[in-house]
């Protein structure tokens, strides 16, 4: 049997998603924008055994019922999909950032020492040094300051703060990918559940946007 999209988008649940509580609230609503991907069709199916129904009358059904519940929870989905997305680069960017005393002057003094002998080395001596070298110190020193004062590029410097990232946040940093990949299925989910609706109930694409962003649970034009 060929699988359906919404199989093969369920393959790509990780088993150890379920245990996190962090993501309960996410895999729901993944499981509900799966299930819809298959509602059009269904509903369409039992519209049409109205026999009074002509194509017109068969769209303007199959809206309402699809208005009612479906299109207001992949609304729902896609904005809470939207809103939990914005925070996770903003995370990211606080994690990369380095800590240092700054009240430490001699601290200070020996990292811009560290940060000559940085400009210093050829490129792969530098990576080498930074990536490698377990002092951390050394990582402190280039991260504090723009890249061009270590030697490095947005490039290099991009290498360096993951590597930097990895290594001091370990656990946060899987936490933030686990829901940024939990996310991009949630919505991949939405999208093709959104397609699928699409495809059945005959509008073109601006009446369909607007009809998608208005319609309410009653079937309604929402005010």
């Amino acid at each position: 049997m060929i699988p359906t999209p919404a199989d093969t988008l369920r393959t790509r649940i990780r088993p150890e998603w379920k245990s996190n509580s962090d993501l309960t609230g996410v895999l729901d609503m993944i499981e509900t924008a799966l299930a819809a991907i298959g509602v059009p069709k269904a509903m369409k199916e039992r519209v049409a055994q109205n026999k009074t129904l002509n194509e017109l009358g068969l769209a303007q059904a199959l809206r309402g019922e699809l208005s009612k519940a479906v299109i207001p929870e992949l609304r729902r989905i896609r904005k809470v999909a939207q809103e939990r997305r914005a925070p996770i680069e903003s995370q990211r960017a606080a994690m990369a950032q380095v800590k240092v005393d700054p009240t430490d002057v001699a601290g200070a003094s020996q990292r811009q020492e560290m940060r000559t002998y940085l400009r210093g080395l050829d490129g792969g001596e530098r990576m080498k040094l930074l990536l490698e070298d377990s002092d951390p110190r050394w990582t402190q020193a280039a991260l504090e300051v723009p890249a061009a004062l270590s030697g490095l590029n947005t490039e290099t410097r991009a290498h360096v703060q993951e590597a930097y990232v990895r290594a001091n946040h370990a656990a946060a940093l899987k936490a933030l990918d686990d829901m940024g990949e939990a996310l991009s299925l949630l919505e991949a989910a939405a999208r093709i559940a959104i397609m699928e609706i699409r495809t059945y109930v005959g509008m073109g694409d601006a009446e369909f946007e607007d009809w998608f962003a208005t319609a309410d649970g009653m079937g309604r034009m929402a005010a």
